[in-house]
């Protein structure tokens, strides 16, 4: 038991930003020639209701992870689209909360 509670304090944490919506999330791994990307920016514009819309950015810890939380699970522009960029090196990659509100999304960058 102890253990666990060590190797919980010494996991890295991962950033995450909340689109404050709903309770669907995405969580990313970004890699560039199979390799971790650090601080990597993760951006999306959330549009959900008949008006309502917000913008979301993170940026990846050393292990390429990063998480966006508070997606609705009904989205106006489905599927959303996030852009991923780090150094000039950019995709984009598409979710649909409405089929998977909890999803893990492996982003690999081309390389630059």
């Amino acid at each position: 038991m102890l253990w666990t509670a060590v190797a919980a304090a010494q996991a890295p944490e991962v950033p995450s930003v909340d689109a404050g919506a709903g309770a669907c999330w995405v969580s990313f791994s970004v890699t560039q020639d199979h390799k971790p990307v650090y601080n990597a920016k993760i951006h999306a514009e959330v549009r959900y209701g008949m008006v309502h819309k917000t913008d979301v950015e993170v940026g990846t810890n050393y292990e390429g992870k990063a998480r966006v939380s508070g997606l609705p699970q009904k989205v106006r522009k489905a599927p959303l689209v996030f852009d991923v960029r780090k150094d000039g090196a950019a995709t984009s990659v598409t979710h649909d909360p409405a089929t998977n509100c909890h999803a893990s999304l492996d982003v690999a960058l081309p390389s630059s």
